[in-house]
């Protein structure tokens, strides 16, 4: 569904607009999937990498520099992960970007103008055009 919002509009409002998740969020939590099904996998070399790059490399494995940053934005500590075993259980917990009231009502505002030119929300006694709207949005969704 193509909403039509202006390139320069907040990633976090449209997160907020699109009910999904941040894409940092998404790709830490594709990264911490990936790390678990390598970690069960039949393979026995594919388990040996992922451990060796997690227990033992660490600083100097991408793997694990990744994996302790995912940790970390989900409010885990690294240490207690790493030595209870590779698990992906952070996913649950999204990393939740802190929104303030002015946030809201600016998202919220948003969503309306976006039922106005859709024509889903309808205004009586008022006609905005869409370039209206579209400055609207413009002026809303950009710092």
């Amino acid at each position: 569904m193509n909403l039509g919002i202006p390139n320069t509009f907040r990633s976090d409002y449209l997160s907020a607009i699109s009910c999904t998740g941040p894409i940092y969020d998404v790709l830490c939590q594709r990264f911490l999937n990936f790390i678990a099904t390598c970690h069960c996998s039949d393979s026995e070399l594919i388990r040996f990498v992922i451990k060796h790059s997690v227990y033992y490399a660490q600083a100097q494995s991408p793997i694990c520099r990744n994996y302790a940053l995912c940790y970390k934005r989900y409010g885990f500590k690294v240490e207690d992960e790493l030595k209870s075993g590779l698990k992906s259980s952070c996913c649950d917990n999204e990393a939740v970007m802190p929104m303030s009231a002015i946030d809201y009502h600016h998202v919220s505002f948003a969503m309306e103008l976006i039922m106005l030119r859709s024509g889903i929300l309808y205004t009586p006694d008022c006609e905005w055009s869409r370039v209206q709207i579209d400055c609207m949005l413009t002026a809303v969704g950009t710092r």
